[in-house]
């Protein structure tokens, strides 16, 4: 997702996660999604909303 978004590791990290606690799933579930082709990478490419950064 990092390379195809052309988003830092950090930042990726943060949008797979961001989705992951929006769609209460579990963050694997979603990496193995990505990956599988079941979720499309560019839903994840939109920044994190500010409500949702890290503390």
């Amino acid at each position: 997702m990092a390379q195809s978004s052309n988003l830092k590791m950090d930042q990726a990290f943060d949008r797979i996660r961001g989705y992951s606690r929006d769609h209460n799933l579990r963050l694997s579930q979603v990496a193995g999604d990505l990956v599988a082709g079941k979720i499309d990478p560019n839903i994840l490419a939109s920044p994190v909303s500010e409500s949702r950064q890290p503390l």
